[in-house]
């Protein structure tokens, strides 16, 4: 009977939580985004639930935006003499490649976890190509993994899932203070000078992962050789502009 009565209401009213008006220059997405929050569950189609749940806010998100940000910095950037780009990626990339011809899984059946690994996978490609077109003003752009650590990230996880997904694992959980210790280190260590392109874990460069390990989160370490292909990176990159300008 709650679930049926549930329909009937929207995401935002069963979350509890609502959202600011999408400033006037939103892109289209945000602004659907927004509005199908406040539709009634059961008013909602499919291709609304595709883009609600990831399918299509899932790269932008984890991408785009951070693509937007940094490139609208550029200047600035340059000016700084010096400066440095830290992208916060994750382990979680070795789930995904950027599947180019299938991004926002229009033909291929929907898996969140390989939704999030493809966006964590842009985020190392946009160090790579970021850093070999800015290196030359003085900007190098480094990624990393901050390791796993226990959050409220992950409050609206389904606790079953998060179970599954931290059983198995061989590494321990990190403090938040120890999850940051990477992205402070390539920030700020004079070890770090003129180094660009990369992909960081543990306060250590990151060895190659082999193509044929499984990833399981907590697992497997290492980056994965398609995250720091230079042409997969400059392809990207393309793509990430014209989505910029939608």
């Amino acid at each position: 009977m709650t679930r049926s009565r549930n329909r009937g209401r929207s995401l935002e009213e069963l979350e509890r939580d609502r959202w600011p008006a999408p400033p006037t220059d939103a892109t289209r997405l945000v602004a659907t985004a927004h509005a199908l929050r406040r539709r009634p569950i059961d008013e909602l189609t499919v291709e609304d639930l595709r883009l609600l749940i990831g399918q299509d806010i899932g790269l932008p998100y984890n991408h785009l935006g951070h693509f937007r940000l940094a490139t609208g910095l550029r200047r600035a950037l340059a000016a700084a003499s010096g400066a440095r780009v830290v992208v916060v990626s994750s382990s979680a990339h070795l789930n995904s490649p950027v599947v180019f011809e299938d991004i926002h899984f229009r033909e291929r059946a929907y898996d969140p976890w390989a939704a999030y690994g493809q966006s964590k996978t842009a985020n190392v490609l946009f160090a790579v190509e970021a850093d070999k077109r800015w290196a030359a003003d003085g900007i190098r752009v480094n990624a990393l993994h901050p390791g796993g650590i226990l959050t409220n990230l992950s409050r609206h996880m389904d606790p079953e899932v998060l179970e599954r997904r931290t059983v198995d694992r061989t590494k321990p959980t990190k403090t938040p203070q120890q999850g940051a210790a990477t992205s402070v280190l390539l920030a700020t260590s004079p070890l770090l000078e003129g180094v660009g392109g990369r992909y960081f874990e543990d306060c250590n460069e990151a060895e190659t992962a082999q193509d044929t390990q499984p990833y399981q989160a907590g697992s497997v370490s290492g980056v994965a050789s398609y995250a720091l292909d230079p042409e997969a990176a400059a392809r990207l990159w393309e793509v990430s502009l014209d989505a910029a300008r939608r």
